[in-house]
């Protein structure tokens, strides 16, 4: 007896699935730094775009930015 043939497609990759260089930063994570860079060289509109692109993509806020916003938050009198 001979095997059957299968007539098995491949399914195609689901549109959910991201096709990621590995070892390559996501693009969040590129503006997010960049905004530290801004920040750290004054420009107080970097922390609030970091803040802006961490809520946006779901990406968690790194170290840094933390920081700067509870430092931020200490200031404004209540």
């Amino acid at each position: 007896m001979g095997k059957a043939k299968s007539d098995h497609t491949p399914e195609p990759r689901a549109a959910t699935q991201k096709m990621e260089a590995p070892d390559q930063p996501k693009l969040t994570d590129l503006a997010i730094e960049d905004c530290r860079r801004r920040f750290e060289a004054g420009s107080a509109k970097a922390l609030i775009e970091a803040i802006d692109f961490c809520a946006r993509s779901g990406s968690a806020m790194p170290l840094w930015l933390g920081e700067a916003v509870c430092a931020r938050f200490d200031q404004v009198p209540l």
